[in-house]
């Protein structure tokens, strides 16, 4: 039985109506029902026998697929692994959490805010040593040089 998107923090993308979600997986296909994906926002990619390489070239090229057929280019695209989650970091003070909170409604929202505002050339979310201290990621973005 392959991975599901039930119960994953990636759903919270598709609570945003500007938000759209590719799931690619190599192992094994999603095991959602189809009825459970049927979205134009979700799409699920298997790539079997591929390795990480060829992974990464065909998210790229699915992403350009999507956008073709849409009429319209993402503003931006997030690269992530399934455990990936962004929360709010322990280090904020309940002072801190709350003003984000009130500003963004969650660490999700604040992830789009921030790409939005700033528009960095790359933003990673994985284990990083120059992190954010608003996620738990915890998160990273480069405005470039």
């Amino acid at each position: 039985r392959g991975p599901s998107l039930a119960g994953t923090c990636w759903l919270e993308i598709l609570e945003r109506s500007d938000c759209s979600l590719l799931v690619i997986t190599w192992k094994e296909p999603l095991s959602d029902p189809p009825e459970a994906l049927a979205s134009d926002r979700v799409t699920p990619a298997y790539l079997p026998k591929s390795n990480i390489q060829e992974a990464k070239l065909s998210q790229h090229w699915i992403a350009m697929e999507i956008m073709l057929a849409q009429g319209w280019r993402f503003g931006y695209v997030v690269r992530a692994d399934e455990d990936a989650c962004l929360t709010w970091s322990s280090e904020l003070d309940s002072a801190e959490r709350q003003e984000l909170q009130a500003l963004h409604g969650s660490a999700v929202g604040a992830f789009h805010d921030f790409l939005d505002r700033d528009r960095p050339p790359v933003a990673v979310v994985h284990n990083v040593v120059d992190a954010s201290s608003y996620f738990s990621g915890p998160f990273n973005r480069s405005t470039g040089p």
